[in-house]
């Protein structure tokens, strides 16, 4: 909070200085904020919200692996007979088993593939975000809930 008020005073100032009222910096100021909260790190830790309580696959895991995985990993196709594209799928796993170990991102297949220790590396092409494996850690670790 100190850190916004101290941005927010040196913009207001740096606006005094160049004769611009406050009121003409506004539409900047709310564009700044808003870019801010987007990449601010999200005060989430060991799988859970706020509230204590587990993160749902729709909130996190389900919108990256929807995005990112289900071309090759969904109804029309499943490689290595592996669907993503479900919280049932992701849970039955393919041909090499489970992907996923509830409680335990680090030993799991799917997040080996996605960080690249294990080959193939997935996805194949363009590797998924810092934010997108964040979100796919701390819903495994949060116990992979439904």
């Amino acid at each position: 909070m100190q850190e916004t008020r101290a941005l927010s005073a040196g913009l207001q100032s740096r606006a005094q200085m160049r004769g611009l009222a406050i009121r003409d910096s506004a539409p900047f100021l709310v564009g700044l904020a808003a870019a801010l909260m987007l990449v601010a790190p999200r005060r989430v830790s060991g799988g859970t919200n706020d509230a204590g309580s587990p993160v749902p696959f729709e909130r996190e895991a389900a919108v990256v692996l929807r995005a990112r995985c289900v071309r090759c990993h969904g109804a029309d196709e499943a490689s290595g007979g592996l669907r993503l594209d479900s919280f049932d799928a992701v849970r039955r796993g393919g041909e090499r088993g489970p992907v996923v170990l509830p409680g335990n991102s680090s030993a799991s297949l799917l997040m080996r593939k996605i960080l690249r220790v294990d080959k193939p590396a997935m996805p194949p092409r363009v590797p998924l975000s810092s934010s997108e494996i964040r979100s796919l850690r701390v819903w495994i670790d949060g116990g992979a809930a439904r």
